[in-house]
């Protein structure tokens, strides 16, 4: 009712900056007790989409610090669809005003674990705490794109929202993040060192954040690191000069790219690889160490458009469990984008983790995360596509399915989506008409649990 109010009448006859201020300040706000990573519920998007409107129905009149701190006090810094209008706002401030809303903020913290917001006002001042185990967890969940569009309406939002593949709200934005934490390590008072840049896992964030599709992210992200080894090199850090090795390697293999490759994001799973690899340098006894070591030594740069060669190969070992469980985490979280996709096909990860699925050595643990790499797959564009035709997927299920009810369930599910997903023509004509026999028929072990009204 409000939001139609605002959007139906004229700015004219409203006192937008009480009702703005009303919004921001009430103390039954439920966007003042959001909290970050929690699922975002039908009354916080339509409380955001509210200041939205608010806002820009007199942006001329509202651009003031108290708005950017109300605002701000409400921001959790991710990429969430709600933090996404609210970020919309106060970068639309700091423009009109020339300020910066960090100019607002009286402490700044990179915290090892916290339960405090990521923006808190105290006595009038912002006090911003950053997490350091939401940083390690962003690293899985970037998404390439960031961009954030204005909607007009507030059905247009929500069908955003609902219509959104991507998870979103489980990151934090790089586009608040990455000035932040430079800040934190450049700073005259010394608010974070090169040490806890690497232990709590902002050189991480930064190395995944390379993946992004956004030239001013990667380029914020590489004076970052350029900015740690400058640090390391004065530091009393046990572990620096394998840290650097690894920033350094990475910037030089980023300047000596040519051709199609210049400039170009880094795949989703080499982020996440790098990322990792800046954790696993840092704690000599990790049981990966001596391979992630041995991989930088090679040679002088790195082959950053590729997979690592780690990543293509489960060679048994003494780890052997416990490796390709963490390269499954990786590959699953690096397939977001049709470039991933067309990686993954290139270097057969597809084939390659369907085999490990039905080998008698694959743990219940590996099994999981190979069925997550499949999910994901299904919701990039081709995905199904090139599972289905390619991979021979649908066979593959049918010879899996009667194990457990459970477990058909599951499968039949996954059949569903990478169906839905799929170019259906192409398929099609690919079976010859035969896929439908999967599907529907007496004989169908898929059933109809594809969809409603999904043809086949």
């Amino acid at each position: 009712m409000a939001i139609n109010l605002v959007s139906m009448s004229s700015p004219k006859s409203l006192d937008l900056a009480k009702l703005l201020q009303i919004v921001l300040g009430h103390a039954d706000n439920p966007l003042s007790r959001r909290v970050t990573i929690d699922e975002a519920e039908d009354i916080h998007h339509h409380i955001a989409f509210l200041i939205s409107k608010l806002f820009f129905a007199g942006r001329a009149r509202l651009c003031n610090i108290g708005a950017m701190n109300g605002v701000m006090a409400l921001y959790r810094g991710t990429t969430s669809h709600i933090d996404g209008i609210l970020r919309m706002i106060i970068a639309y401030i700091e423009g009109h005003l020339a300020r910066s809303c960090a100019a607002s903020v009286a402490s700044w913290t990179v915290a090892e674990s916290t339960e405090k917001l990521l923006i808190s006002s105290i006595r009038g001042r912002l006090e911003v705490v950053v997490n350091a185990r939401l940083l390690a967890k962003s690293v899985f969940h970037l998404a390439p794109n960031t961009s954030n569009t204005e909607f007009q309406t507030l059905d247009l939002y929500l069908a955003a929202v609902k219509g959104n593949t991507t998870p979103l709200g489980k990151a934090y934005d790089p586009r608040f993040m990455l000035p932040v934490i430079t800040f934190c390590l450049v700073s005259a008072a010394h608010i974070m060192d090169a040490q806890a840049a690497v232990e709590r896992n902002c050189v991480g964030y930064a190395m995944a954040c390379l993946s992004s599709e956004d030239a001013a992210i990667r380029e914020m992200a590489t004076r970052f690191l350029t900015s740690v080894v400058s640090k390391l090199e004065e530091s009393p850090y046990r572990n620096k000069t394998q840290i650097s090795h690894l920033i350094l390697g990475v910037l030089a293999s980023l300047a000596a790219q040519e051709g199609e490759m210049k400039d170009q994001p880094l795949p989703s799973a080499m982020g996440i690889f790098l990322a990792q690899a800046s954790h696993i340098l840092a704690n000599p006894t990790h049981f990966l160490y001596e391979k992630v070591m041995s991989l930088l030594l090679r040679g002088p740069l790195l082959q950053l458009h590729d997979l690592p060669l780690m990543l293509n190969t489960l060679q048994v070992g003494e780890d052997h469990h416990k490796e390709v469980t963490w390269i499954l985490n990786i590959l699953a979280a690096g397939l977001k984008t049709e470039k991933d996709l067309s990686l993954y096909r290139k270097r057969n990860v597809f084939g390659n983790v369907l085999n490990l699925y039905i080998s008698p050595n694959s743990t219940d643990h590996a099994k999981e995360r190979v069925l997550g790499l499949l999910w994901n797959a299904a919701a990039v564009e081709g995905g199904g596509t090139t599972l289905i035709t390619r991979n021979g997927v649908i066979a593959w299920i049918e010879q899996i399915l009667g194990v457990s009810n459970e477990e058909d369930l599951t499968f039949k599910r996954l059949a569903a989506r990478l169906w839905e997903g799929s170019a259906k023509t192409h398929v099609k004509e690919w079976s010859r008409g035969s896929l439908g026999a999967h599907f529907v028929g007496t004989r169908a072990r898929l059933g109809m649990q594809v969809g409603v009204g999904v043809e086949v």
